[in-house]
Protein backbone atom coordinates (compact mmCIF):
# COMPACT_ATOMS: atom_id res chain seq x y z
CA UNK A 1 0.00 0.00 0.00
CA UNK A 2 2.57 2.26 0.50
CA UNK A 3 4.05 2.04 -2.82
CA UNK A 4 0.68 2.94 -4.18
CA UNK A 5 0.97 5.99 -2.22
CA UNK A 6 4.45 7.23 -3.32
CA UNK A 7 3.22 6.73 -7.19
CA UNK A 8 0.16 8.96 -6.26
CA UNK A 9 2.45 11.51 -4.13
CA UNK A 10 4.83 12.24 -6.94
CA UNK A 11 1.91 12.69 -9.44
CA UNK A 12 0.16 14.99 -6.89
CA UNK A 13 3.39 16.98 -6.71
CA UNK A 14 3.75 16.94 -10.33
CA UNK A 15 0.13 17.66 -11.51
CA UNK A 16 0.03 20.50 -8.74
CA UNK A 17 3.75 21.95 -10.18
CA UNK A 18 5.87 21.28 -7.09
CA UNK A 19 9.39 19.95 -6.90
CA UNK A 20 9.63 16.44 -8.01
CA UNK A 21 13.57 16.93 -8.13
CA UNK A 22 14.78 14.50 -5.24
CA UNK A 23 11.66 11.93 -5.39
CA UNK A 24 13.39 9.07 -5.89
CA UNK A 25 11.47 6.37 -4.28
CA UNK A 26 9.57 6.62 -8.10
CA UNK A 27 12.15 4.37 -9.07
CA UNK A 28 11.52 1.23 -6.44
CA UNK A 29 7.84 1.72 -6.71
CA UNK A 30 8.31 1.36 -11.01
CA UNK A 31 10.55 -1.59 -9.98
CA UNK A 32 8.11 -3.52 -7.38
CA UNK A 33 5.17 -2.89 -9.62
CA UNK A 34 7.27 -4.17 -13.10
CA UNK A 35 7.82 -6.85 -10.98
CA UNK A 36 4.66 -7.26 -9.31
CA UNK A 37 2.75 -7.15 -13.27
CA UNK A 38 0.34 -4.75 -12.09
CA UNK A 39 0.56 -2.86 -15.39
CA UNK A 40 -1.71 0.06 -14.80
CA UNK A 41 0.09 1.16 -11.87
CA UNK A 42 3.16 0.01 -13.44
CA UNK A 43 2.55 2.58 -16.33
CA UNK A 44 2.07 5.39 -14.05
CA UNK A 45 5.49 4.90 -12.27
CA UNK A 46 7.23 4.88 -15.04
CA UNK A 47 5.04 7.98 -16.12
CA UNK A 48 6.26 9.71 -12.92
CA UNK A 49 9.51 8.37 -13.11
CA UNK A 50 10.05 9.93 -16.69
CA UNK A 51 9.13 13.47 -14.89
CA UNK A 52 11.84 12.91 -12.37
CA UNK A 53 14.52 12.21 -15.16
CA UNK A 54 13.41 15.38 -16.79
CA UNK A 55 13.20 17.52 -13.69
CA UNK A 56 17.11 16.35 -13.21
CA UNK A 57 17.75 17.56 -16.90
CA UNK A 58 18.70 14.15 -17.89
CA UNK A 59 16.88 13.80 -21.31
CA UNK A 60 18.32 10.53 -22.27
CA UNK A 61 17.33 8.57 -19.83
CA UNK A 62 14.34 9.89 -19.66
CA UNK A 63 12.92 8.24 -22.91
CA UNK A 64 13.25 4.71 -21.62
CA UNK A 65 10.35 5.04 -18.79
CA UNK A 66 8.54 7.22 -21.34
CA UNK A 67 8.09 4.75 -23.99
CA UNK A 68 7.73 1.46 -21.45
CA UNK A 69 4.39 3.41 -20.31
CA UNK A 70 2.91 3.78 -23.72
CA UNK A 71 3.49 0.53 -24.44
CA UNK A 72 2.77 -1.27 -20.80
CA UNK A 73 -0.14 0.50 -20.27
CA UNK A 74 -3.66 -0.91 -20.44
CA UNK A 75 -5.76 -0.36 -23.33
CA UNK A 76 -8.63 0.64 -21.24
CA UNK A 77 -7.07 3.04 -18.97
CA UNK A 78 -5.04 5.42 -20.78
CA UNK A 79 -2.88 7.48 -19.01
CA UNK A 80 -1.34 9.63 -22.55
CA UNK A 81 -3.03 9.74 -25.75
Amino acid sequence: MYIKYIVSYVGAKKETKADIYMDRLIFKAQSYFNDKGDSKNSALAYFYSAWVYYTNNKLPQLWNPLCTTVLTQPRDHRIIY
